[in-house]
């Protein structure tokens, strides 16, 4: 007996129906394979979406000090923040709402913004960005060891320090 939407199956994986009229469905290598695919598929797609979250989740920053500044620059504030971001493709491309300014203490960091060549800013030295530009670069430039540096903000009272481009 042919069962409906059995079509396309091989006799061999066509469900069955059995003495008591429920439908028996056997091991059919064409449907496990297809479903395997499907299955590791969106396997590979999670993974592939975790290991893009643990990256984003990685990169460590904290606040060491934070200050209103006083006439003539009310409503204004300055920042100082330690961040670290480890091996991998550091952070996806941001902007900052006030001005930066960066020294890296330990491990060289890949650095870019508007555009401009990626650089390599090593331990000891200083990188600048200006307000609200497009901070396409920043990530360890050394395969296996992080990149940490002290950053000097200074911006609007309450202002996120990090906006991410969409």
């Amino acid at each position: 007996m042919v069962v409906p939407g059995a079509r396309g199956l091989s006799t061999s994986c066509r469900p069955k129906i059995g003495p008591t009229q429920i439908v028996e469905i056997g091991y059919c290598h064409h449907t496990t394979q297809r479903a395997n695919i499907e299955r590791m598929k969106i396997r590979l797609a999670l993974l592939g979406a975790l290991a893009c979250l643990a990256c984003a989740a990685q990169n460590k920053s904290r606040d060491l000090r934070r200050e209103i500044l006083p006439a003539p620059f009310q409503g204004r504030e300055a920042r100082v923040l330690e961040v670290t971001i480890p091996p991998g493709p550091g952070s996806s491309p941001h902007r900052h709402p006030g001005l930066v300014m960066g020294y890296v203490l330990e491990g060289v960091l890949k650095f870019a913004v508007a555009g401009s060549e990626p650089q390599l800013i090593k331990a000891g030295e200083v990188f600048y960005e200006p307000p609200n530009a497009l901070h396409t670069t920043s990530a360890s430039a050394v395969p296996d060891k992080p990149v940490r540096f002290l950053v000097f903000f200074v911006g609007d009272v309450g202002s996120e320090i990090s906006v991410r481009e969409r």
